[in-house]
This record gives structure tokens, sequence and C-alpha cells, in this order.
């Protein structure tokens, strides 16, 4: 190595995404670092809101749920890999969904919601 050349150091992150929350955690140090949201949580909320031209993600999320109900995506995680037509997909959405969900191509799911004031469908890994 060149005396005084710097070199960049990586880190390793790793999510768990949850059907609620998710948790965020870093590799340093010799060990893991829970890495805290912007209210100095280690849980983020597992749920995206849309408005206007506008995602929020995690906490801002949670502060429009209420006044922006029908355009706040959460609980989707149970739903990853599974068809639209699956008996078990149609009773998660009837009991939990607040957003409307349709079928695509290939028997996938989508969640129609308003964004950048049109009608979208975004997949679940979207």
């Amino acid at each position: 190595s060149c005396e005084g050349e710097q070199h960049a150091t990586m880190s390793v992150i790793g999510i768990d995404f949850g059907n609620r929350y998710s948790t965020i955690a870093q590799a340093k140090r010799g060990g893991i670092d829970i890495i805290l949201n912007e209210n100095s949580k280690r849980l983020n909320s597992s749920m995206v809101s849309f408005q206007g031209k506008e995602r929020f993600a995690c906490e801002a999320a949670v502060t429009l749920e209420r006044s922006n109900y029908k355009n706040t995506v959460k609980l989707l995680k149970r739903l990853i890999g599974r068809k639209f037509s699956e008996r078990v997909v149609q009773d998660e959405l009837e009991r939990f969904a607040n957003f409307k969900a349709v079928a695509l191509d290939n028997d996938e799911i989508g969640v129609d919601v308003m964004y950048n004031n049109e009608r979208r469908v975004f997949t679940i890994p979207q």
C-alpha cells in the first residue's frame, strides 16, 4: 500500500423484513449494530403511503395512515410469492387489506393506488 493512500471501507447491512415491522442492522467493529430510525426506534413500520407525487415509508407512512388510509399499503410480507387466486391470499385480503388488490399477469398480486395523481399498480416486491 502506498503511504498516504486512503482505502474506502464498506459496511455490510442486513434487513429483516417483517409483516408489520422491519429492522436494519450493520456489521461493524466486530459486532452487529441495529440502525435506529429518525425517531430513535429499532423497529421500522413495514408500510408505504402514496400521496400526490411522493411515497412515504416507515414512520412517515404511519403518520399519514389515518388521513390517507386507502393509499397506505401494509401487511404485504405474507403475500410475497403467492398467487392472487389462492384461497389464503383472498382470505388475507378480505381480513387485512385496506388497499385495492388486483390480479396481474401470471396470477401475481398487484396493489392499486393513486400515485402522481394517477392510478398506478405496483407488484408486491415493488
